[in-house]
């Protein structure tokens, strides 16, 4: 089951956020199911779902320690992403260390300490 949430929060809030729950962040293993997850997310997501950023991204339980370490899931499985957006991993702003699912199931490297929109999954 997966819950979108409107709401935002760091990496570590919205993986507590989510334990809180009895869940864990969204971790997307294939294009297919990215893609997927993509849709219902913004169906399942009241009114604008893009209600701190122009582009509409979320929040996954991928991270690495640092620029050039092995991504791992909050489960502690290591993770290759099964698309990256246009440029990606651009390893930008400073701490860009967490993953964003986007649009057409595309995963994005962005910053653990910034406010996004996440989903959490419970297996």
């Amino acid at each position: 089951m997966v819950n979108p949430f409107a709401e935002t929060a760091s990496f570590a809030k919205a993986q507590a956020r989510c334990a809180a729950d009895g869940a864990h962040l969204l971790i997307t293993e294939t294009l297919a199911e990215a893609d997927a997850l993509w849709d219902h997310i913004e169906a399942e997501v009241p009114g604008d779902p893009h209600t701190n950023d122009d582009t509409g991204y979320y929040r996954v339980g991928v991270a690495r320690a640092s620029v050039n370490a092995m991504w791992i899931d909050v489960l502690g499985r290591p993770f290759e992403p099964p698309a990256w957006g246009p440029g990606q991993p651009d390893d930008g702003p400073s701490n860009s260390e967490c993953l964003l699912l986007g649009e057409g199931g595309e995963h994005w490297d962005w910053n653990c300490d910034a406010d996004q929109e996440f989903a959490c999954e419970c297996e």
